[in-house]
């Protein structure tokens, strides 16, 4: 089962969430679906679940561009930085 087709499951378990989440999401990903990413993240900001939802413009499954990874890359050190002080 792929994530796209069970992101309707997880919706029933956000509450479960204790961690802040960053979520990358390719915005021309065909396996995992934007719109149900939307719907998860917009699930985990309605519980009042901390998230970092950051889209990626042009991009598709598999960040094979070097400035898709690029962004990752330095986005997570970043998240880190920031939940580790």
């Amino acid at each position: 089962m792929s994530f796209c087709s069970s992101v309707a499951g997880f919706l029933f378990h956000v509450k479960n969430i204790k961690i802040p989440l960053q979520i990358y999401q390719a915005e021309n990903d065909i396996r995992t679906v934007k719109a149900e990413m939307d719907n998860f993240v917009g699930e985990m900001k309605k519980q009042g679940k901390p998230v970092d939802y950051i889209v990626l413009k042009d991009v598709g499954h598999g960040l094979s561009r070097p400035e898709a990874q690029k962004k990752v890359a330095e986005g997570s050190v970043l998240f880190f930085k920031s939940k580790l002080q």
